[in-house]
């Protein structure tokens, strides 16, 4: 600033300016060298660095090469000894194996050599004998064990070896248990003849419980589910000396065996069953320790001596066959057996039963001969001379039936209490499409011919409306009966196993209107009977006309101007006619005579109406005396009030003819 303040010309001014920008011209001159020179020295140094970062990463390479190579070595190494460790693994764990297959068979070979040894012990006695058996039984379930303990590994030769040594001691032990078994029964009196067993010999009784439960329990063993409820071999043996005694008194020539006498065979089983039923309940006892309770004793005796009565009716049948008598006879008795054993013993329907032989051979014969009587039976029936009476005459029923339609439902209902006895639902569905069905069928075709040929008669006398009645009340009766037995367990079963026959599709199921077995019938029955009050009411309407057309064709009520408070006379008739067959309701069942009320209220009204009513004119009186002819119609059929809900033509016409005149 102080040179600034000394210029103090223009010159001076220019020469500063010059020498500012030769300054400045010098400055940039010295600012290029030196980035040159700066540029010249970084870049050298950059090559320098480049090259000893060049030389560290090939140092590195070799390195890490040489590290790799080294690593390699050693993997290699490593995997060769895991193989020989592997190796010698297998070889350590094949030779546990073989020893521990070793020692397993030894000790199968030792458990099934002490059953064989034990078992060739002699016993002095029968506690002695019993004693061997036990011990003998100890070693065979350890063999069970262990067979038990081998299913879930992969070893079947050693299996196979197992079940080959139970095989053969099994057999052996089940030989030595049945002979000491059987030496227990013939020490308890099981000989023929076979005695009732007493229970107070406690030394013997004894002995059989164990035996017994050794016997049972072994059984098991070989068959732990017993799905297939086999015959228990200590009933089986039980059952021999009882056998022998059958073969004995029915198979062979004896008194007993009589061909016309077959409940003398089935009374010896069910009288066995009954002086040994103390025994049977103590074995009971024993077999539900043995935890096989589903077991029944009864039952196991019955299905034993069923065999028996199978042989015998087998051999039998064909001399039966050749007397309708005889055979049906032999059936008749058969079925009683059969429904003592299942209603008192329960047994089992996938038993044995000696019904299963006579369906078997004769099922067709059965058929036929079953067929016969009851079509004979049906004929006998409906030409009873007191078939349209009632069953019960002492009393007074709401449902008694007629003696006819009472004898054809015992006649159906015998059917089949003979066949509801056959285990068979399918068989027992035979029978009823082949006889009952057909039954039913004939008795509606009867019931509605002789109905028809009564009404065709076109007679009002008492026998032929009695007659009318009876017939309606069987028909109702018949229709009420088959409703309730589509409720009965047998009939259901029926219903379902017919189903599963036809295989009735999703379809057919929907359109399929019999819901119930009976359904066909009790759909027919309900528009018989129907059809019958309708043809009826007919008759009686016809009847009416008949009679009230004097009432029609005087015309009193309309001419009189006199007021009066009595029926007309013309009308006397056609309510002495309605009041008659009003009294049918003594006799028809309540439900029936409400439908037939209703339904011949409903014809009157619509007759009294056309004819009495409808297009007349009507003065007061004429009005006044229609309203007292009807209410003497309305009072046959109950009090004003009710009777007016079943003539509501009438009633309503009244109101209106009246209504004016305030009557």
């Amino acid at each position: 600033m102080q040179d600034l303040q000394q210029l103090n010309t223009y010159e001076d001014l220019l020469l500063f300016k010059n020498n500012l920008s030769s300054q400045q011209e010098d400055l940039r001159v010295k600012k290029d060298e030196y980035s040159a020179m700066l540029v010249e020295k970084s870049q050298s140094s950059l090559i320098e660095l480049k090259q000893v970062f060049e030389s560290g990463i090939l140092q590195l390479e070799n390195d890490v090469s040489v590290l790799l190579s080294d690593l390699d070595q050693d993997i290699t190494s490593l995997d060769n000894f895991k193989q020989k460790i592997q190796v010698a693994y297998k070889k350590v764990t094949e030779l546990q194996r073989e020893q521990q297959y070793l020692q397993v068979l030894k000790i199968i070979e030792s458990l099934s050599n002490q059953v064989v040894q034990t078992l060739g012990n002699e016993g002095s006695d029968i506690q002695s004998c019993i004693g061997i058996a036990s011990d003998a039984l100890k070693p065979f379930y350890k063999l069970l064990d262990i067979r038990d303990s081998l299913n879930n590994y992969p070893c079947d030769n050693l299996k196979h070896n197992i079940d080959s040594k139970l095989e053969d001691v099994s057999h052996i032990l089940e030989n030595e248990l049945k002979r000491v078994y059987k030496l227990c029964l013939e020490d308890l009196g099981f000989v023929v003849p076979v005695r009732v067993i007493q229970l107070n010999d406690t030394e013997k009784l004894s002995n059989f419980t164990k035996i017994f439960k050794h016997l049972i329990r072994f059984q098991i063993s070989l068959d732990p589910k017993m799905y297939d409820m086999p015959m228990l071999w200590a009933v089986q043996i039980m059952l021999v000396p009882i056998q022998d005694e059958f073969k004995y008194h029915f198979r062979t020539k004896t008194v007993l065996n009589q061909l016309e006498k077959p409940e003398f065979f089935y009374s010896y089983i069910l009288k066995l069953l009954e002086d040994h039923n103390q025994f049977i309940v103590y074995i009971q006892t024993l077999v539900n320790d043995c935890n096989i309770p589903f077991y029944d004793m009864n039952a196991e005796f019955i299905r034993g001596l069923s065999v028996e009565v199978r042989d015998k009716l087998e051999y039998d049948l064909p001399v039966l066959l050749k007397s309708e008598e005889l055979y049906w006879h032999t059936i008749s008795e058969t079925l009683e057996f059969e429904k003592f054993i299942q209603d008192i013993y329960d047994y089992p329907a996938d038993f044995i039963h000696p019904i299963d032989v006579i369906l078997e051979l004769t099922k067709e014969n059965w058929l036929e001969l079953e067929k016969k009587y009851t079509d004979e039976r049906l004929l006998e029936i409906m030409k009873d001379e007191n078939a349209w009476s009632l069953q019960y005459k002492e009393f007074s029923s709401d449902t008694n039936p007629t003696r006819c339609v009472y004898r054809f439902l015992e006649l159906i209902e015998s059917v089949t209490s003979r066949y509801l006895y056959i285990p068979s639902n399918e068989i027992r569905y035979e029978f009823l499409e082949r006889i009952q069905f057909p039954l039913l069928d004939v008795f509606y075709k009867e019931l509605n011919e002789i109905f028809q040929f009564n009404v065709n008669l076109r007679s009002n006398s008492a026998s032929n409306y009695n007659l009318s009645c009876s017939i309606l009340n069987s028909v109702h009766y018949c229709y009420k009966i088959l409703n309730e037995w589509n409720e009965k367990p047998i009939y259901i079963e029926m219903k379902m196993e017919k189903d599963r026959n036809f295989k009735i599709t999703k379809y057919e199921r929907e359109f399929d209107v019999e819901e119930s077995l009976f359904d066909k019938y009790t759909n027919l029955f309900s528009q018989f009977y129907q059809k019958m009050i309708e043809d009826i009411v007919d008759n009686i309407i016809d009847g009416f006309s008949e009679v009230s057309k004097p009432y029609i064709k005087s015309r009193k009520i309309y001419a009189t101007s006199k007021k009066s408070t009595r029926v007309s006379p013309e009308l006397v008739d056609s309510l002495s006619l309605v009041r008659a067959h009003m009294n049918i309701e003594k006799i028809l069942d309540p439900d029936i005579f409400y439908l037939f009320r209703s339904t011949l209220a409903e014809e009157l009204d619509h007759y009294i109406f056309k004819q009495f009513v409808q297009g007349q004119n009507f003065t007061h009186s004429s009005a006044l005396q229609l309203q007292i002819d009807i209410q003497a119609v309305l009072q046959i059929f109950g009090k004003s009030s009710k009777a007016q809900n079943f003539f509501p033509r009438v009633s309503e016409s009244l109101k209106s003819l009246t209504l004016s005149e305030g009557l």
